[in-house]
């Protein structure tokens, strides 16, 4: 089965639109793929808009429309390439250094509460949870992949963890 379980689109920061990831995926043949555009932390939402930048995020404002546009493609996804389309986010706290792709998630969930928060928040929609960029460490002051597993780990019930194999001497 070929999947794509994070792919951002101009609703964020991607370069293609969602018709055309729909085509670009759908006629290379992929089972399932899974549309993450992110969804921002309060304090880099405030800064960017501070600084007079583009968003380049789904807001909460924007969220409900941003869920229709994704199931409506998906019933085109499946119409016409047999593809599975599971609309989902990046929950994105860039100030607690973690990614989290929440799939088939159904309401708002806010990126500036903690991890544990927001893994209990997806859950309880019955959405997947997964570990966005896992092979990044905390000390590369990009990702805290460490706090997104342990809370991962403390329930049990979490649909889905994927972790990359990295290319660390043992």
């Amino acid at each position: 089965m070929l999947c794509d379980f994070h792919i951002h689109t101009k609703f964020s920061d991607g370069r293609l639109s969602l018709r055309e990831v729909v085509d670009l995926f759908g006629k290379h043949g992929f089972d399932v793929i899974s549309i993450t555009d992110p969804i921002l932390d309060r304090y880099i939402l405030e800064e960017r808009i501070r600084k007079g930048e583009q968003i380049n995020a789904i807001t909460k404002e924007d969220f409900k429309d941003y869920l229709k546009a994704l199931w409506k493609k998906a019933k085109r996804a499946w119409k016409e390439y047999n593809m599975l389309l599971i609309p989902g986010v990046e929950i994105t706290n860039n100030r607690d250094l973690y990614h989290i792709l929440a799939i088939d998630i159904k309401e708002y969930v806010e990126p500036s509460l903690s991890v544990e928060e927001i893994i209990k928040g997806v859950k309880e929609q019955n959405a997947l949870v997964i570990a966005a960029h896992p092979d990044r460490k905390k000390e590369d002051k990009e990702m805290n992949v460490e706090a997104i597993k342990d809370a991962i780990r403390k329930n049990e019930n979490i649909a889905i963890y994927l972790m990359r194999k990295t290319n660390e001497k043992r």
